[in-house]
């Protein structure tokens, strides 16, 4: 029998909860949106406005819209993964960003086409540096070696036009930096340490600013990395080293600006983007955390350091409204022309490390205690602590108001208040190697650990089973909640109770060559469903509590099951397989999830974001995944979004004897061209297929076995992923 709980003084354990709020982003590639933090996580370079409409691009094809001058954005499907360096905004609604290998363009705010100009979107022999549009149609893109690729239909077809002098494509060495449309014909270029300008839409190039010029700090190597045009006739150009130069002509003829006396020393700061809101008032990014203003064209500069994170990109909406953006998504707003600040957004916490749903909502948590919950499917979460500084194992909510916590130092927490207040229990003797936990309710809990179930029937004390095939049972993890009792599980051992406190019996794990399989990972269903990954690679599926087990791993993609960092199942037909970074297709690094709603029968691949997927739980109205540096993301529709797409395959013999050429044709529908889709064969390394513009594509393999076949494309975030039905070729 358990003992006496101790319950801490009030004023030790009174929690300030902290509503987290803001709108989050979806992550441009699939259903999944950005719970925490928000608007969204990965690194933004570039942000452009048009009054209250502007764009945002960054990491891994990040591409936001926000409408209220940057106070909430909206995430676009860019139908890339490249990284997206700059964007540059033509009227309220028309915007271009390119980067890497990659340009992509919005006529509508809403949906995003690609603009090819070269070849494939993966090893470019030249990355795009900028893109310039003096309108919709007229409009030019500068390559990382000088080229230069013009356009007068609005990006459908580009030709060459002259190389920028100097540069690495005229037979020259320096650094490109910048290019600007002043008119569909007038052109500024930043490359080396000087400005260039074209007046025939880029057929001849003439060097308008004197060449390096020397400063005041005597750095001899200053090369322009931005330019702007405040208005038709004033505009900076700015770069290494405090390089700054200023135009009051048009862009016709350029001068270092000449601070005034006593102004401050900017010479040893590199200054990486300028934007004005007059001629007088601008704002530069210096590739760190600070911004410098200046308020009189660039003569002098002061420095205001919005954010504890480098900030890439900064804009003006208004002649007062700025918005500056950067590293991990952080977006910071300013209503006084860039004079003070204020962050957009929040995160729930760093260092989460597992997440749970319960029947009225979602949680998490993590190191020092961080236990984050919301009630509102992940719009708002309230963060808070658990009052011990060892992180958190496992947490469940059997309510609203009612909880219970395992921290990493033995210590069994619980809340009746939402969180704002805990108590700490004591489970009895011994309680060190306690793993999980369970709420059936909120005073039937369960604790389990290495030969080691504990309940408690009123929520505070609690009661050791001693039932030998419990005892026994030296490497219990896991804990769910099945039907109306419990199933316990850990690498040998799978146990359930109908009522979870008594009558424990063992459950057969999935067998394969005549042995029991051990588990790597388990996830069990209120139905009595249980998909098992076992050390084998290979993952198994129960819809009766282990009376019959069924192998679905022939309908996985390559090699994803050695990648898993867990699974995620809310009955026998719905749930996730977690996969990391390299889990799908190696040229798509980031966090994958495969979804099933077929019982394992197809796969559908969903990129969430970069960080890889670490956790999952499914539960209603939303399904919650954990990915790297504390992310959170939710997704109401089981992470579909865009147009339904099919991937199918056809082989030319479905029987043959000893040995045959079996050719694999395949379709995916709706198709572009270019397309990858990797076909996974048993027993035979995984290959990848390029969709051609019609849609097909084929190999061919040599087989002296019965084998399978599946095909799987991940998506591009405007078409949805899929996954074919497993095709066998049998050997007679």
């Amino acid at each position: 029998m358990g003992t006496t709980p101790r319950v801490l003084p009030a004023s030790v354990l009174a929690l300030l909860a902290v509503p987290v709020a803001a709108v989050a982003a979806g992550t441009g590639h699939s259903g999944w949106n950005w719970s925490t933090p928000t608007p969204q996580g990965h690194d933004l370079t570039d942000v452009a406005f048009s009054g209250d409409t502007g764009y945002a691009v960054g990491a891994f094809g990040t591409m936001l819209r926000s409408t209220d001058g940057g106070a909430t954005w909206t995430g676009l499907a860019s139908g890339t993964t490249a990284r997206l360096d700059e964007v540059r905004q033509v009227g309220p609604l028309v915007a271009v960003a390119g980067g890497e290998c990659a340009v992509r363009r919005t006529d509508d705010g809403t949906s995003v086409t690609r603009v090819t100009f070269g070849g494939a979107e993966s090893a470019c022999p030249a990355t795009v540096v900028a893109t310039a549009f003096a309108d919709a149609a007229n409009g030019h893109i500068l390559l990382s070696d000088g080229t230069v690729l013009a356009t007068a239909d609005g990006g459908r077809t580009y030709a060459r036009r002259t190389p920028l002098p100097g540069s690495p494509a005229a037979s020259g060495t320096d650094q490109v930096g910048d290019l600007v449309a002043v008119s569909p014909t007038t052109l500024l270029a930043g490359v080396g340490t000087r400005v260039h300008r074209s007046t025939d839409g880029g057929n001849s190039w003439t060097a308008v600013s004197p060449p390096n010029p020397p400063l005041p700090n005597a750095v001899p190597f200053q090369p322009i990395r931005s330019i702007t045009m405040s208005t038709a006739t004033t505009g900076l150009a700015v770069g290494n080293a405090g390089r700054v130069l200023t135009t009051a002509d048009g862009g016709a003829s350029w001068t270092p600006a000449v601070p005034p006396a006593g102004a401050a020393d900017i010479g040893r700061m590199d200054l990486s983007r300028v934007r004005c809101a007059s001629a007088t008032v601008c704002l530069a990014t210096t590739d760190g955390a600070a911004l410098l203003r200046t308020a009189d064209g660039g003569a002098s500069w002061s420095q205001v350091t919005p954010s504890g994170t480098p900030l890439r990109g900064v804009a003006f909406a208004s002649a007062t409204r700025a918005v500056a953006v950067g590293d991990g998504g952080t977006t910071v707003l300013s209503d006084d022309a860039g004079l003070t600040w204020r962050p957009v957004g929040a995160r729930a916490g760093t260092g989460l490390l597992g997440v749970a749903s319960f029947a009225q909502g979602i949680l998490a948590w993590g190191d020092r205690g961080l236990l984050v919950s919301s009630g509102d499917a992940g719009v708002t979460w309230t963060t808070g602590s658990v009052p011990t500084s060892a992180a958190i194992r496992a947490a469940r909510y059997a309510n609203r108001d009612v909880g219970y916590a395992i921290d990493a130092a033995a210590g069994i927490w619980k809340t009746v208040t939402t969180g704002q207040t805990w108590q700490v229990l004591d489970p009895g003797p011994n309680p060190a190697g306690l793993t999980d936990l369970l709420a059936l309710d909120a005073r039937r809990v369960l604790l389990v650990g290495p030969g080691d179930i504990r309940v408690s029937r009123d929520g505070q004390l609690f009661d050791r089973v001693a039932e030998p095939v419990v005892t026994r049972a030296r490497d219990l993890r896991w804990v769910f909640a099945v039907r109306r009792g419990a199933v316990v599980a850990g690498r040998t051992r799978i146990l359930v109770s109908l009522n979870g406190r008594t009558a424990w019996k063992g459950v057969p794990r999935p067998v394969a060559k005549g042995r029991a399989v051990a588990i790597d990972r388990i996830s069990c269903t209120a139905g009595g469903a249980c998909w098992v990954l076992g050390v084998n690679d290979r993952l198994y599926l129960t819809a009766n509590l282990g009376r019959r087990w069924k192998d679905v791993t022939a309908s996985l993609p390559g090699n994803s099951l050695r990648q898993a960092t867990g699974l995620a199942f809310s009955s026998a037909r719905r749930g996730y397989v977690l996969v990391s970074e390299y889990g799908f297709d190696p040229l798509v690094p980031g966090g994958w999830v495969l979804r099933t709603v077929d019982g394992g029968a197809t796969w559908t691949p969903q990129l969430v974001a970069q960080p890889g997927i670490a956790a999952g739980a499914t539960g209603s109205p939303v399904d919650l995944l954990l990915g790297g540096q504390g992310a959170l993301f939710t997704s109401a529709t089981g992470g579909a979004t865009g147009t339904p797409s099919v991937v199918g395959l056809t082989p030319s013999a479905r029987t043959f004897r000893r040995r045959a050429n079996v050719v694999l044709t395949g379709r995916l529908r709706p198709a572009l061209g270019g397309e990858r889709v990797v076909v996974t064969a048993s027993g035979l390394p995984v290959r990848t297929a390029v969709v051609s513009s019609g849609g097909t594509f084929s190999l061919s393999y040599r087989v002296t076995r019965t084998t399978t076949f599946v095909a799987h494309w991940g998506g591009d975030g405007i078409r949805q992923g899929d996954g074919s039905p497993v095709i066998t070729v049998t050997r007679r």
